[in-house]
């Protein structure tokens, strides 16, 4: 692949119809160039491997796409976060399985996938009545929150205005 000086050589690897993937590997390339941050390269591969647990767990449809997707996406350098998950379930015992730490997406981003799309763990949590009247209690605390907010109207309105200034 040519990268012509165009900003991240971006326009090469479109015109080669490289699409995304295209895409995160040109800018990989031209982000471990000499005298470039290796972190930044590390970065990309992270946002490469987030989207795999989409493409690798998501259950929603059963076409023959979405089971090819489910059969053969690799997890990446994150196969042992799914690991971790699998054995522990959504816990801190997770956490010490991202390769990387700091990571982009945090273990909230990876957790939120796995526990959004219902993957299967060995450890299932029943709270205790003490959690439970927690949890209610935040749930009242953010319906009373809910309640005051504005609608999705209402700010297009507010911002719509002639009065309205972003400051």
């Amino acid at each position: 692949m040519i990268l012509e000086n165009s900003i991240f050589g971006i326009r090469s690897v479109l015109a080669l119809g490289g699409g995304s993937v295209g895409l995160i590997t040109a800018l990989r390339i031209r982000l471990l160039l000499p005298g470039r941050k290796p972190d930044l390269g590390r970065a990309w591969d992270e946002i490469r491997d987030f989207p795999a647990f989409h493409y690798k767990f998501n259950t929603r449809l059963d076409t023959p796409f979405w089971t090819h997707c489910r059969e053969h996406t690799s997890l990446g350098d994150f196969e042992g976060v799914y690991q971790a998950y699998r054995r522990f379930g959504p816990s801190p015992e997770v956490v010490r399985a991202l390769p990387h730490r700091p990571n982009v997406y945090g273990i909230e981003g990876y957790l939120a996938m796995l526990v959004g799309m219902r993957v299967p763990h060995e450890k299932p949590h029943i709270p205790t009545a003490a959690e439970r009247e927690t949890w209610e209690r935040h749930l009242r605390a953010m319906r009373v929150k809910m309640a005051a907010a504005v609608s999705s109207e209402q700010l297009l309105a507010a911002i719509r205005s002639p009065h309205w200034q972003w400051t």
